[in-house]
């Protein structure tokens, strides 16, 4: 009886990091796509445009955050 065994890696642990990478890396692509495709899509427009849409969309999300907050804790 060996006290001290070697543990083997298993394939799964020796592909874990290929893995991870090809993962990060699609999303990433993903990422690069959307914020080009998103770019496109408000090059032509002026600062107050952007302006306004910021406001909407933080007070779109924000407040549907905070409901989702509120109803977990009442």
């Amino acid at each position: 009886m060996r006290l001290f065994k070697k543990k083997r890696e298993s394939m799964v642990n020796l592909q874990s990091p290929y893995i991870a990478d090809k993962i990060a890396q699609s999303i990433l692509t993903t990422q690069r796509r959307i914020a080009a495709y998103l770019e496109r899509k408000t090059r032509y427009w002026n600062k107050p445009s952007k302006l306004i849409a910021l406001i909407f969309f933080g007070a779109a999300f924000g407040g549907f955050s905070l409901y989702l907050l509120l109803k977990a804790i009442l």
